[in-house]
């Protein structure tokens, strides 16, 4: 069942992804923790802000030392424009796990869209540290360089 939900998700068929998990969220056979990172997941890139932070609470409550819910909570309220509970909720993800870069490059793009570009800088770096490949993570470092005049280094 897991392995049908991963390659729905792959395909974006993310209102697929929702019916089988929310189906299968009570089945003690199956990984419940990761049937609520694709709900969430699902609901976001559904642009269903509200009800990915209902869903985060939700694992949060079953999962409360598990900062990927905190991550993706913060990821909401970004994607709702509310950046001071983005940054509270990422801050709180970071202090579990310091050096993870999805976390670090989260909190460089709440700095960045809130104009606080020498700290974006300094966050999205430190992501790029532990993961220098993502093209994502270089697009974003790109960016806040560009924005800051700084696109020579």
């Amino acid at each position: 069942m897991v392995k049908k939900i991963e390659v729905l998700f792959e395909l974006q068929k993310y209102k697929e992804v929702l019916a089988l998990a929310y189906e299968n969220l009570q089945s003690p056979e199956i990984d419940q923790e990761l049937l609520y990172q694709y709900i969430i997941l699902s609901h976001l890139n559904l642009q269903e802000y509200i009800k990915s932070l209902e869903m985060c609470n939700e694992a949060l409550g079953i999962y409360p030392n598990e900062p990927l819910f905190v991550y993706l909570k913060s990821k909401s309220y970004g994607y709702m424009d509310a950046y001071k509970k983005a940054e509270q909720e990422i801050h709180k993800a970071l202090e579990v796990e310091p050096n993870e870069p999805r976390y670090l490059a989260q909190y460089a793009k709440i700095l960045f869209v809130q104009d606080k570009t020498t700290e974006a800088k300094e966050q999205i770096q430190r992501a790029l540290k532990f993961d220098a490949s993502n093209s994502e993570y270089l697009l974003l470092h790109a960016r806040i360089l560009y924005y800051i005049g700084d696109d020579k280094k």
